[in-house]
C-alpha cells in the first residue's frame, strides 16, 4: 500500500485576463486566463545579473561593459554624438592588500565601488574591469570641461580617507581619459586600450592624476 503526501506551496504566478465577445452568436462573452510561473522568470532575471555584474562590488562586470560601449558605438552613426571612456586604477593598492589582508582590500574595494557610483551621472556607467581597474562611460559628454569637473569630482572623492576596522586608509587613483569620436573606425578594445595608455601615462606623471588620451 502505498501513501503519497503532498506538500503545499506558494508560487508567485503572473495572471492576465482576456475578454472575448463573439458577434456572431449573439454577443456570448467568453474569458481565457493565462498564468505564468513567475519562479522561472525571476531566476532567469537573477541569473542575467550574476553574469553581468561583479560578484564582489555589484557594478556592471566586463560583459555589460562591452554590451555598453558596442550600444554606444552603435548609437555614434545616428546620433553623431561624443562619448568619454575613463580608465581609472587605484595607486599602490597592493599595500593595501600586503599590509591589512585580502579581506580588508576587498571592503575598500566596495566602498571605492561605491564612491565611483556617486561621482557620475545616472546615464553614466561605471563598471569593475578586474581587480582595482575600474571603468567609466561618460555619456552625454555636454563638453570638455564636463568631463574634466567629472574626472577631477572622481580623484576628488577617491581621496576622501576611509575608515575600516579602525584602520584610516587613503587611496589616490591614476585615471586616463579618452574622447570617442563620431564617424571614427574603433573597436571597444581599441577605445579601452587608448585609455589604458592614457592612464599608464597618469602613472608616470606622478600618480593621482589624470590624462587626455586625445581631444575633446
Amino acid at each position: 500500500m502505498f501513501s503519497t503526501q503532498l506538500t503545499k506551496k506558494n508560487i508567485p504566478v503572473y495572471v492576465k485576463i482576456n475578454k472575448f465577445t463573439d458577434h456572431n452568436k449573439n454577443n456570448n462573452i467568453q474569458y481565457s486566463i493565462i498564468a505564468t510561473d513567475l519562479t522561472t522568470i525571476k531566476e532567469i532575471d537573477r541569473l542575467i545579473h550574476i553574469n553581468h555584474h561583479d560578484t564582489l562590488t555589484g557594478l556592471p562586470n566586463r560583459t555589460a561593459l562591452s554590451n555598453r560601449l558596442n550600444a554606444e558605438l552603435k548609437m555614434q552613426y545616428t546620433a553623431q554624438h561624443k562619448f568619454a571612456v575613463l580608465f581609472i586604477d587605484l595607486d599602490n593598492f597592493k599595500r593595501i592588500n600586503d599590509n591589512y589582508g585580502h579581506q580588508t582590500g576587498d571592503k575598500v574595494l566596495k566602498v571605492i565601488a561605491n564612491k565611483l557610483r556617486n561621482s557620475v551621472k545616472k546615464n553614466d556607467m561605471i563598471a569593475r574591469l578586474a581587480g582595482d581597474e575600474f571603468i567609466a562611460i561618460i555619456n552625454p559628454a555636454a563638453g570638455h570641461e564636463d568631463v574634466l569637473q567629472t574626472c577631477e569630482r572622481i580623484l576628488s572623492v577617491l581621496q576622501q580617507p576611509i575608515i575600516i576596522e579602525k584602520h584610516r586608509l587613503t587611496i589616490n587613483a591614476s585615471l586616463g581619459c579618452y574622447y570617442a569620436h563620431p564617424n571614427k573606425q574603433q573597436t571597444i578594445d581599441e577605445i579601452l586600450s587608448q585609455a589604458d595608455i592614457a592612464m599608464y601615462k597618469a602613472k608616470i606623471a606622478g600618480k593621482g592624476c589624470i590624462i587626455e588620451c586625445n581631444s575633446f
